[in-house]
């Protein structure tokens, strides 16, 4: 745990870079699809001057992912080779799969790529496309039976996982006490590739400044769940292990952080080694420490009980 001050030692295990904070798609449980603000995709400039920043240490994990679709940025595939060169040992992105076409599919795994997540939602293929407006099911999901059938072929060792966002009644909520299943659609459509596909399965949660359509949704907090650490021993891994940087250069507290409610710096303005241990940067840890959120840390369950929307 960091000192009370809010310092933590560089450089965190994880980097987690924005390709593109833009997205094709307009999911109704997505701040990006949702909160209009200025979207685009990170230049290659910008890529570069992380990339000189983190050659000499390198993290454990990159993430190449954030609020949009990173198969949007032309440059995806050099960027992953990029970060893989520099001898980072995981390195990560996600996907809404429908720009991804049969020709790209060898280059995903010949760049290097450890793991691909595809996000698939509901609980039936219709139910897909309306919650991911824009998405087509049968398009994504032939396209990552294609993945699979190549990554078995080629014996690559890329790990292909398919997301899952449910929006359950209150009822189905609490009878699963926040924990969603993997939905029979897709064990069904995948059961030819059962032993290499993985699934990872989730209510929505509320994302900072994301706007409820409370005529829709109900907001509801799991106060019964005993995962959350004590008042006394408030953590968070996000702060501590993971340094989050936009498409514009602009660093983030966490993930969570999709419309950049908090902005910690900017690349062009100061080193990473610095922003990591800035005035804001400590702020942000020593108001977990202390129990005394920030307006993003509101909802989040990393420190606080689970906070979800469901179905009125």
């Amino acid at each position: 745990m960091e000192k009370m001050d809010g310092y933590v030692p560089y450089p965190p295990k994880v980097f987690r870079i924005e390709p593109s904070g833009a997205c094709n798609l307009k999911c109704i449980h997505c701040p990006t699809g949702c909160v209009p603000m200025k979207r685009g995709i990170m230049p290659l400039g910008t890529f570069q001057k992380i990339l000189k920043e983190i050659e000499d240490a390198p993290p454990k994990v990159a993430v190449l992912y954030h609020g949009g679709d990173p198969f949007l940025n032309k440059n995806i595939f050099d960027m992953i080779k990029s970060i893989k060169a520099l001898g980072v040992q995981t390195v990560k992105t996600v996907s809404n799969g429908m720009l991804i076409t049969y020709e790209m599919l060898p280059k995903i795994l010949e760049s290097g790529l450890d793991i691909i997540e595809f996000s698939l939602d509901g609980s039936n293929p219709n139910e897909n496309n309306k919650i991911r407006c824009g998405s087509d099911y049968s398009k994504v999901s032939s396209i990552i039976k294609e993945l699979l059938k190549l990554k078995e072929d080629t014996k690559s060792q890329i790990d292909i996982f398919i997301a899952n966002i449910q929006i359950p009644t209150e009822k189905e909520l609490y009878e699963t006490k926040g924990q969603a299943n993997v939905p029979i659609y897709l064990l069904e459509d995948f059961s030819e590739w059962k032993k290499i596909i993985k699934f990872k399965c989730f209510y929505p949660i509320i994302w900072p400044d994301y706007p409820v359509d409370e005529a829709k949704y109900k907001i509801v907090v799991l106060a019964f769940n005993t995962t959350v650490t004590t008042v006394d021993s408030l953590y968070c891994d996000h702060v501590h292990n993971t340094i989050t940087i936009r498409w514009t250069g602009d660093v983030v507290g966490c993930c969570y952080d999709i419309i950049s409610s908090f902005v910690l710096g900017n690349i062009f303005d100061s080193p990473l080694k610095e922003i990591w241990n800035n005035e804001k940067y400590r702020l942000l840890r020593k108001s977990i420490c202390t129990n005394k959120f920030l307006s993003m840390c509101k909802y989040c369950g990393e420190v606080n009980p689970p906070t979800f929307f469901v179905r009125r």
